[in-house]
């Protein structure tokens, strides 16, 4: 489910999430988080969209950052033909890059999977391959149309397991 992670208006609340889903994980248990490519975004994000849904429904789409750059705030316009406006709503989410991430992840007691290693560059084998068998397309490569896909763009699968005890 994309975008399903960081729009707590309180960043603690994402922590807490992280440590129910440490919680309810069984030891070798793996999550997959499907979240905004921070990174990504911050320097590529378009400050304005217009999307034609279909016939009849057409979405604005306005965009910026915030002042420290750790959220990307959007107001989205939903028009339709012969009714005006539906919905005119804000929303925002929170953009985690790698490190960002990694340390949220290590402070609840998960590890990322793509990060584990014996500290000489070797990784677990059997857990590197998990997390290099998901196919990861960003939202361009998908787009059949060239829509507006604001914060479906670009996105980042993080992997990461509840270790063994």
């Amino acid at each position: 489910m994309g975008n399903s992670f960081g729009y707590f208006s309180n960043d603690k609340d994402d922590e807490a999430v992280l440590q129910q889903i440490h919680r309810v994980l069984r030891p070798g248990g793996v999550v997959v988080l499907d979240i905004t490519d921070g990174a990504y975004q911050r320097e590529n994000f378009s400050p304005r969209g217009w999307e034609w849904i279909d016939d009849e429904m057409m979405v604005c789409r306005e965009r910026w950052l915030s002042e420290d750059k750790k959220r990307l705030v959007c107001r989205e316009v939903v028009i339709m033909t012969g009714q005006g406006v539906i919905r005119d709503q804000f929303y925002q989410e929170r953009l985690y890059d790698g490190m960002d991430m990694q340390r949220l992840l290590e402070d609840v007691g998960l590890k990322r999977l793509e990060q584990q290693n014996d500290g000489q560059g070797n990784s677990n084998a059997a857990e590197q391959q998990q997390a290099n068998d998901l196919e990861i397309k960003t939202g361009k490569e998908l787009s059949q149309r060239g829509e507006d896909l604001g914060m479906m763009e670009q996105r980042k699968f993080v992997v990461a397991v509840k270790p063994t005890l």
